[in-house]
């Protein structure tokens, strides 16, 4: 079968690392699909409205390299890396099928594109279908999510930015990115061990750079990007400097 892209996703989320683990846990920042011209007549057949929950099917863009890098069971993140589960019981995107399911809260509709709180993906993330839902999901009674439940998701006590550096987020945004950096956007390896050393992700436009110590983060530097470097770094996805 072969999947036509009908648009893209932008969003906040510049590389992969730093982007929430699932869908519906940073609600203070948008993303956008921007679809393509063919497909954007299909926005007022549709007939969503603000706060409307859809289903976005789209597709693991980063891992396109990589297609032949999947096995029947994997370490989480959220258990140390040291457990083996079941593919299918994980949220790992190496997977037989490069495909991902998202569920979003539409907060606005143009003629082009949809914008949705909750999203999970990457900027440039290619989307394949959309669907109203009759239900918000995440709320199903009785849902849960099994051995991650149990394992619970290590979350920061507190991130602090110096009031020097808030000037460089934009008052809109402040709270999604806190939200971000509260989940802890380290790769789960270097979580063990190594608190005072200095991290780095990308959110927006900006560098955040961070140490963690006792569960609370300390921002020390923030560099704000031009287009010509933020497109640097996602082609190389390194620093651009």
């Amino acid at each position: 079968m072969q999947l036509e892209r009908i648009g893209v996703v932008r969003s906040p989320y510049l590389t992969k690392f730093g982007v929430p683990r699932q869908p519906g846990l940073v609600t203070a920042l948008t993303s956008r699909i921007i679809l393509e011209p063919e497909h954007r007549e299909t926005l007022a057949g549709l007939g969503l409205v603000v706060s409307t929950p859809v289903c976005v099917l789209w597709g693991f863009s980063h891992n396109v390299k990589e297609n032949d890098r999947w096995s029947k069971t994997v370490r989480p993140p959220i258990l140390g890396g040291t457990q083996r589960m079941g593919v299918f019981a994980t949220r790992s995107s190496f997977r037989p099928n490069n495909l991902a399911l998202s569920v979003m809260r539409v907060t606005s509709v143009t003629d082009d594109s949809l914008e949705l709180s909750g999203g999970d993906m990457v900027d440039g993330t290619p989307v394949y279908s959309i669907f109203p839902c009759a239900c918000d999901l995440p709320d199903v009674q009785g849902a849960n999510s099994g051995w991650a439940d149990d394992a619970g998701w290590p979350m920061l006590h507190d991130v602090i930015i110096p009031e020097q550096l808030v000037k460089y987020i934009p008052a809109a945004k402040r709270e999604g990115i806190r939200q971000v950096l509260m989940q802890d956007p380290r790769p789960a390896y270097t979580r063990y061990g190594q608190e005072e050393r200095e991290f780095w992700t990308a959110l927006d436009r900006n560098i955040i750079w961070f140490t963690i110590s006792e569960h609370v983060m300390y921002v020390t530097r923030i560099f704000e990007m031009d287009q010509v470097q933020i497109d640097k770094l996602k082609e190389t996805g390194n620093i651009p400097l």
